[in-house]
């Protein structure tokens, strides 16, 4: 236990030493948070946790679940907690910096553990802001620490059982939302729409690019898509730069495009401009969900799901009877027999919505780690998106 205690104070020691070179002085440093006592108390109690890798301490955090089991969660403000059963709450989370990924290993083990978390962190803590952003965690408001009443960004995640996919559609966005199993699709005005009515999910994939390029030398997933789905290609539009998208007028979008990506805009992706305009103005100005809504493409997915290209085309009948066959390998309980009817209703066509539930199905698949990325490392843009696409693991499904 001597040799433990000493070597998680080190890492909070390293953690301090972090958190002020990353803009963060304020959180641990000025009373050389956490003490001694509390670490021991922690061990005493149980609920000092430690990651090892290759027989070394790398991390550490305070873990505890059960009814109301943080007092000073009882009292928030600036919004509301999600659910109100037990749960998990994690303090006192750190690294040694030795290993990348030990925040997000330590967080991912908690919510196996107990699939409903919470957390808080100081608003200078940009870093854990980033991290319980990136693995679902949502901003329900802020806490008051009980020693001096100084305020915590309060987050929580809950496992729902809820799967989004997104297809764009003239005048809107259809949703595909399973939900506990069963299937709904509903149409939309705008994303802020969905999320008002969803604002809980476990996976929410989009048919709309996340992460714009402004260099050319910048990676985004649109020709490596291309050349996996071969004649099929056609499918994948050409994403412009993030300052053609904000431009106004056509002339000028062009130009725009031209002088940062050396190429022009073709009339599809002057026509996608304006949905690829309000989906990154919408993660703008909700950031927790930045890297939560998560690009991906249907026709990629279909054959990732298919274990060959769909050659047929979507907007035909055979094209549409194909890929419903392909999607009652994955909703056999779903009545999918009225997509036709449904289209009528919401005003958009057939294949909105089968492009949608096959997004639908592939967030249920990225929940359950059967989902992998384009490129496997991917970029983040200048907003810290990551451009990527979310499909389905290859190997997983083979005709």
């Amino acid at each position: 236990m001597k040799a433990d205690l000493d070597r998680i104070m080190e890492i909070y020691a390293r953690a301090r030493s972090f958190m002020a070179q990353h803009g963060n002085p304020n959180q641990w440093g000025p009373t050389n948070w956490p003490p001694e006592a509390l670490i021991r108390q922690d061990i005493d109690r149980g609920n000092s946790y430690v990651c090892i890798d290759e027989g070394k301490v790398v991390g550490t955090f305070f873990f505890l679940w059960g009814k109301d089991v943080e007092p000073t969660y009882a009292e928030i403000s600036g919004g509301a907690w999600l659910d109100g059963s037990p749960y998990g709450v994690i303090h006192r989370i750190a690294s040694d910096g030795s290993r990348k990924g030990v925040g997000e290993f330590c967080l991912n083990w908690a919510f196996e553990q107990c699939p409903h978390l919470r957390i808080d962190t100081h608003e200078d803590n940009k870093v854990m802001q980033n991290l319980v952003g990136k693995l679902g965690f949502v901003h329900c408001g802020t806490i008051y620490v009980y020693e001096d009443r100084s305020p915590r960004l309060a987050y929580e995640k809950v496992k729902t059982n809820v799967y989004i996919g997104v297809d764009g559609c003239k005048g809107g966005w259809i949703a595909a939302i399973l939900d506990r199993g069963s299937l709904r699709i509903e149409r939309f005005a705008t994303i802020g729409e969905i999320i008002g009515s969803c604002p809980v999910f476990d996976a929410f994939l989009i048919d709309m690019a996340v992460g714009l390029r402004n260099r050319p030398d910048q990676l985004r997933p649109d020709d490596l898509a291309r050349k996996e789905l071969g004649r099929k290609s056609s499918t994948v539009f050409p994403i412009p730069a993030r300052e053609a998208v904000y431009a106004e007028g056509e002339a000028a979008q062009k130009e725009a495009n031209l002088r940062l990506l050396g190429k022009s805009l073709s009339r599809q992706t002057i026509n996608i401009l304006p949905k690829l305009r309000e989906l990154d103005e919408f993660l703008d100005v909700h950031p927790q969900f930045k890297n939560r809504i998560l690009e991906s493409h249907p026709e990629l997915d279909f054959a990732r799901l298919n274990g060959a290209v769909l050659m047929s085309r979507k907007k035909e009948r055979s094209g549409l009877i194909e890929r419903i066959a392909v999607l009652r390998r994955f909703l056999p309980e779903c009545p999918l027999d009225g997509i036709a009817e449904k289209a009528k209703e919401l005003k958009c066509s057939t294949d909105d919505i089968a492009d949608a539930i096959c997004l639908a199905v592939t967030a249920s698949l990225a929940a359950r780690e059967q989902c992998e990325t384009i490129p496997p490392l991917p970029e983040q843009d200048e907003k810290g998106l990551y451009m990527m696409l979310t499909v389905p693991k290859r190997r997983l499904f083979k005709p």
